[in-house]
């Protein structure tokens, strides 16, 4: 399970090419105000966003480091993972997923020759599972063990690839599909 839900083909169904323009024309006028801003360009490794374009055969995370490298400090990816009944398998997933977004950003840099010169890290904007029902309202799921364990061999994984993830941030810590639950009164882990 990649990004299938989120990107920027879900806002209009904008062609790679037309989001790249958009990019570095938004980032000169960023940085124009700010210079010493740090810039995140939307990647999604391996998607090819064929909808609005069907000639398009570069993959997202490609044609934005191809097209605007020179324009973002970093390029965001994201995952969600769903349930498995076996345990290991399970926990495995996040871990996995996790080593394949450094492992095909290492191979893509390289092939782009921006390693080791100019690399362009990860900053992983979402990740987790998303699987259960929703029983604490809109996406509010219940969480079990073996999603604990998932995610901290994930973050394990992530100590092991810090050179190309530089940040990483777990979706959504609190409420919605968190495993803080709030009332107006009290918190609690699920």
């Amino acid at each position: 399970v990649g990004n299938e839900m989120f990107g920027p083909w879900q806002l209009g169904y904008m062609k790679l090419s037309h989001y790249t323009l958009k990019h570095n024309r938004v980032a000169e006028k960023m940085l124009a105000a700010d210079p010493s801003l740090k810039l995140i360009g939307v990647g999604d490794l391996g998607r090819i966003n064929k909808k609005p374009d069907p000639r398009e055969k570069r993959g997202w995370s490609r044609g934005m480091l191809e097209q605007c490298a020179d324009r973002m400090d970093l390029i965001s990816e994201h995952f969600y993972c769903g349930n498995k009944a076996d345990v290991p398998a399970h926990v495995s997933q996040l871990r996995e997923q996790v080593r394949r977004k450094a492992a095909g950003h290492r191979k893509l840099q390289a092939e782009l020759d921006l390693l080791p010169k100019r690399t362009v890290p990860i900053a992983m904007d979402e990740w987790n599972y998303w699987h259960r029902p929703y029983i604490y309202g809109e996406l509010g799921c219940r969480y079990r063990l073996k999603d604990a364990l998932g995610v901290a061999a994930a973050i394990h994984e992530y100590g092991r690839n810090t050179d190309m993830i530089t940040m990483a941030h777990y979706a959504q810590t609190v409420n919605v599909i968190g495993c803080i639950k709030t009332t107006k009164t009290k918190a609690f882990f699920a």
